[in-house]
């Protein structure tokens, strides 16, 4: 439940910073211990507690408050990792699109989401009714600034991909990633951004990342503790999961003190015991 702010560096590089004005999220189920889990997930380290979980998710909050307005839903009684709500919808400016989510289980989440965005004055696009056979879970969906990459997994697939390309083809590239191991949940489960100039990898994963750097002229940071692939970029802020690894911190506070980003550390580690990363956690929009 801790978080940390690092120094602001002597030295910065210019860099362009996307500015959200709201965020997303939902309140954790008290029947979190039930959420779906990949059976060779390296996260599943036991099962998860709800009032450690929820304490650490309630943590999470209280930063995104700290640098953005966020609206945090009710959980779900029926729905146990409904508190991922990235999964549910992806959004570009205006534009939201509902997804039709890979796990049958999480499909009862997505219209109540659909809703608030709708209220906010958003265009919606509802996934299934584009085609019936498109799946797509939102944490396969990374978007750069620059470009928006989507993950071909077990949980997204390419009719998923051809409608996202649709909806936002007109304002920004859309480039399918095939993930190839079964061990990857989504793409955000081992690449997401820093800037609109860098991306983070774990070591040992740099395939997925070919034709991301073909596309984009990226540069590639890369850790040895794969959890800090996964950050939330918002407003200037990163928020990463804290850990034990140094090697991995100290990379990733080097990086954000040369962007001028400030980092805080946050324990997830309930929330990991059910494949929960902190991108999981929330929806960020630029309305």
């Amino acid at each position: 439940m801790r978080s940390f702010v690092t120094g602001l560096p002597l030295l910065s590089r210019s860099i362009t910073v996307r500015k959200y004005t709201v965020a997303l999220a939902r309140n954790i189920s008290p029947d979190i211990e039930n959420g779906i889990s990949i059976d060779n997930s390296s996260n599943n380290e036991g099962i998860a507690n709800y009032d450690i979980a929820n304490d650490q998710h309630q943590t999470y909050l209280e930063t995104m408050r700290s640098i953005i307005p966020t609206l945090s839903l009710p959980f779900l009684p029926e729905h146990p990792d409904g508190c991922f709500v990235e999964d549910t919808l992806v959004t570009l400016g205006r534009t939201a699109v509902m997804t039709n989510p890979g796990h049958d289980s999480r499909c009862g989440e997505v219209t109540s989401m659909g809703d608030i965005v709708q209220q906010l004055g958003m265009r919606v696009v509802d996934m299934k009714q584009e085609d019936p056979k498109a799946t797509l879970d939102g944490g396969d969906v990374l978007n750069t600034g620059r470009h928006m990459y989507v993950g071909l997994s077990n949980r997204t697939n390419s009719e998923g991909f051809r409608v996202l390309e649709k909806a936002f083809g007109e304002y920004t590239k859309v480039i399918p990633v095939q993930l190839s191991s079964s061990s990857v949940l989504h793409l955000k489960s081992v690449v997401t951004h820093l800037d609109d100039e860098t991306l983070l990898v774990p070591v040992g994963q740099e395939e997925i990342l070919t034709n991301m750097l073909d596309s984009g002229g990226y540069e590639c940071i890369k850790f040895p503790d794969k959890r800090l692939a996964n950050v939330v970029v918002v407003n200037g802020h990163v928020l990463a999961q804290e850990i034990a690894c140094e090697e991995s911190k100290n990379i990733l506070e080097v990086a954000c003190q040369e962007r001028s980003l400030r980092l805080h550390w946050l324990d997830m580690s309930e929330l990991a015991k059910v494949d929960g990363a902190l991108t999981c956690c929330s929806v960020l929009l630029d309305i």
